[in-house]
């Protein structure tokens, strides 16, 4: 077969992702994490230290709270709650916690995002590996840059481009993954931006989200 018919068959799939239900999504992530991970290691957790019950946590929980995040780009606030609720008790279970303790300290404590800025840290990270290798070439193509000088013209500037944000008439396609990673990516700084590869991308991201999810929490 030629290559054509795959890229049109990969287009198909990404556009029906677009029309899935939220709030399915959510709530099949929600019940997996419960029956499939956080049960089976609830049961087990006296004979687990903190430190493992951190790592087993991370290896099974935090996957099905971050699968398809690009999907979830425009997440209801209630699926957000769910899916918090889930880390929340994921939290609980690695440090033993009653169930009326306060959970924000530990998340800081084990250096965590809220689900929200995880969906965030994720999204601005694809883009910028989309921006670096250009593919897939049909969702490069979807971010059209405002200067004339195309990025491939570009050396060091290169990604100090803006990019058009597509006319919308609905909140809808406000929130879709286009417009939001659009603005995320203007709201970063130039070091940010100008990182000279993705893992340093990644920690100064990282460094300045939980820096930002502070700033909000304390206001």
């Amino acid at each position: 077969m030629s290559g054509g018919y795959f890229r049109d068959t990969e287009r198909r799939i990404m556009r029906s992702l677009i029309f899935v239900s939220w709030f399915k999504i959510g709530d099949n992530i929600d019940s997996r994490c419960y029956r499939l991970a956080l049960h089976s290691l609830k049961a087990r957790k006296n004979i687990f230290t903190i430190e493992i019950r951190r790592l087993l946590v991370t290896a099974t929980i935090l996957p099905l709270i971050d699968y398809c995040s690009l999907v979830l780009i425009d997440s209801t606030s209630e699926n957000d709650l769910k899916l918090q609720r889930t880390v929340n008790s994921a939290i609980r279970f690695i440090f033993n916690l009653r169930k009326d303790e306060h959970i924000s300290p530990h998340r800081r404590q084990l250096g965590w995002l809220t689900v929200k800025y995880r969906r965030f840290y994720f999204a601005v990270c694809f883009f910028y590996k989309l921006l670096e290798h250009g593919k897939p070439e049909y969702q490069r193509d979807l971010f059209v840059e405002e200067s004339d000088v195309r990025r491939s013209d570009r050396l060091a500037a290169k990604r100090h481009t803006s990019f058009k944000i597509p006319n919308f008439t609905t909140s809808y396609f406000e929130k879709s993954y286009i417009v939001t990673v659009i603005k995320l990516w203007e709201e970063l700084p130039s070091d940010i931006v100008n990182s000279s590869s993705l893992e340093v991308f990644k920690t100064t991201k990282l460094r300045k989200s939980k820096s930002r999810q502070e700033i909000l929490r304390t206001r």
